[in-house]
This record gives C-alpha cells, sequence and structure tokens, in this order.
C-alpha cells in the first residue's frame, strides 16, 4: 500500500523519514509544470541519514517492486542518483527504501506524451559484477 506525500517537489519537509520497506507514491504528472500527460520524469533522488546500509529503489507505481535500485548507500551517508522514471497510468512514481532513511527527491524534467523515447515498465538490471571472482584492472566484462 503506498502512502501518498503530495507533490514531488515540496519545499518543506513532507513528514519526515522514509520507514525501512515503506512505499510511497509522489504524484509528478499534473504538478509543478508537468503536463498531465507527461509519460516520463527526470528527477534526482538522494539519501541522508540512512539507519543503515541499503538501497532505494523508484518504479512507476504499478506492478510488483522492482530488484533493481536507483540508490545504494552506507549508513548515515549522504548520496545521490539522476533518475529517469516511467510514469504510472496515474502519473506518479513510487519510492522504497530498504531502510529507514531520509528520502529527497528533487523534479529535474519531464518527458511529454508521444516523444519517440520509450521507457521500460520497470527497471531491469543488466550487469552486476559482484561474484566469486572480482574483476582485475583492465579485465573486460561485457554484457
Amino acid at each position: 500500500m503506498a502512502v501518498g506525500v503530495g507533490p514531488v517537489t515540496q519545499a518543506q519537509p513532507s513528514g519526515g523519514a522514509v520507514a525501512g520497506s515503506t512505499t510511497i507514491e509522489l504524484q509528478v504528472a499534473g504538478e509543478n509544470g508537468v503536463p498531465a500527460d507527461a509519460s516520463m520524469a527526470a528527477v534526482h533522488v538522494g539519501v541522508a541519514r540512512a539507519a543503515g546500509s541499503g538501497f532505494v529503489t523508484l518504479w512507476p507505481c504499478e506492478g510488483p517492486i522492482p530488484t533493481t535500485s536507483v540508490v545504494n548507500h552506507a549508513a548515515s551517508q549522504l548520496t545521490q542518483s539522476l533518475v529517469l522514471s516511467k510514469l504510472s497510468a496515474a502519473g506518479s512514481i513510487c519510492l522504497t527504501a530498504s531502510e529507514t532513511t531520509d528520502a529527497i527527491v528533487d523534479l529535474a524534467g519531464y518527458v511529454p506524451a508521444g516523444s519517440d523515447l520509450t521507457a521500460l515498465d520497470a527497471p531491469v538490471r543488466v550487469v552486476d559484477t559482484r561474484r566469486a571472482t572480482r574483476l582485475r584492472a583492465g579485465e573486460e566484462f561485457r554484457v
């Protein structure tokens, strides 16, 4: 169940830290100059004061939570990522944090409906070099 927190670009705090494994839904389309029929949003996702090492996931609020992350962080680390996310049919994106953390989401832009840019329904991991043997300097890894 998503917890609504209003528009993405609220200038004031919106209720405190995101509890670990909690999903918040952020309305993007129709807010802050983004057309109601926008297909994607570019957002900066920041993590601050995390209770432990973990990750944040962002997706278009439809279907199950993806197994990919948009930000990985250590405890108390301040880190951020720029993400281009497909919007749900309702024009929103959902954010889930694996650990209790303060999340900062800044709207940077949008993709209008009808654009030639195509979004996946959910993020897909295309490479993960965490394996039994680490990559060595100069070693090539192909996907």
